[in-house]
């Protein structure tokens, strides 16, 4: 639980409505960390399978925002 915390964080923090090029490249560097850790420390569990697809899709949302500089909808880029 406390994982899915922590990925809920860096989501919320940096990667809401208003993101800027520095907060998702954070966010995208510790996504991918969390990612390494859950690949290696495989379990045969629901959790762990709920946290191995909240990080791809996390990383997946974090790399397309990082590909749009413009501000889109109600998402916001500060830069």
């Amino acid at each position: 639980k406390a994982l899915r915390r922590r990925m809920q964080s860096i989501m919320s923090d940096n990667c809401f409505v208003v993101r800027s090029s520095e907060g998702l490249a954070y966010a995208l560097g510790e996504m991918n960390e969390i990612l390494s850790m859950l690949k290696d420390g495989f379990l045969n569990s629901k959790a762990y399978d709920e946290a191995l697809n909240l990080a791809f899709i996390s990383i997946n949302i974090i790399k397309s925002a990082l590909g749009r500089t413009e501000s889109i909808g109600a998402h916001y880029r500060v830069n």
